[in-house]
């Protein structure tokens, strides 16, 4: 299937989701196709923001979701630590819904979400430049004349891996980072961490529903289930000095976790 047999396919997917909603057996149904209707969106508004739910974020996400759940399997400090917040939230009542926690909960747990903002930081989900054309006229960046048409690229992995913005352990996963920042260096390091998701114009559509499917996946997957390294020694074999990873031998056992 080429590209733009797949720009068809998902913008015939998209149409099939909305004209369910307006046919004679229309059932009711509880999710983001009928949140958008049930707010005054036209067929024309659900069809568009149902495609950008099926494009944005899909792949991206999932590589989020699963490397941040490696590190924090990894590293287990961090794994004991967030256990223990997302079970005294649970015996707290800070942590109530089910079946599954509400994004506002979520956002509720700091040590979560500094698991969260550490792991994005520490493996980027997107290692492309996400390159911008200079206008025609030509601009000046960073004191240099770049001339109309030029395309610019960002680092995000040198970014978000540089040792001036994050200090001399930047390349190791630590989520305390998170909360042992200042106030105003807390805000810079929550915007070199939008440069995943770009800014203006060119922000990524799909952010919101990005972080919110990573704040209910991950602590659910953590609630439900233990997880055990078979051979917790040397799990992760490093290939190249970028964003390149060799997992050889890597097992893990997933077991129901049991209620106290």
């Amino acid at each position: 299937m080429n590209t733009s047999d797949v720009d068809e396919w998902r913008h015939r997917f998209a149409q099939d989701s909305v004209d369910e909603r307006f046919g004679p057996n229309a059932e009711a149904r509880r999710d983001m196709i009928a949140m958008f209707l049930k707010h005054g969106a036209s067929k024309e508004e659900a069809t568009g923001e149902a495609l950008v739910q099926v494009v944005a974020g899909t792949d991206s996400v999932a590589v989020a979701i699963r490397m941040t759940l490696l590190y924090v399997l990894t590293t287990p400090r961090v794994y004991n630590l967030l256990l223990a917040e997302l079970d005294a939230a649970a015996r707290t009542g800070a942590l109530t819904t089910t079946p599954m926690i509400r994004d506002a909960e979520a956002k509720r747990l700091p040590y979560l979400q500094a698991v969260i903002r550490e792991g994005l930081r520490v493996f980027l989900a997107l290692t492309s430049l996400l390159a911008k054309s200079v206008p025609a006229e030509g601009d000046t960046v960073a004191g240099h004349f770049l001339p109309g048409g030029t395309e610019v690229g960002i680092d995000g992995w040198g970014i978000l891996r540089s040792r001036e913005y994050w200090g001399a352990d930047a390349h190791a996963f630590r989520p305390e980072r998170w909360l042992e920042a200042g106030k105003e260096q807390l805000e810079d390091m929550a915007e070199c961490l939008e440069i995943l998701f770009g800014y203006g114009k060119y922000k990524c559509l799909g952010r919101g529903i990005a972080i919110m499917e990573i704040n209910k996946v991950l602590p659910e997957l953590l609630r439900r289930y233990d997880f055990t390294i078979l051979d917790p020694t040397a799990p992760i074999k490093k290939m190249h000095s970028a964003a390149f990873w060799l997992m050889t031998d890597f097992w893990v056992t997933v077991t129901p976790r049991r209620s106290d």
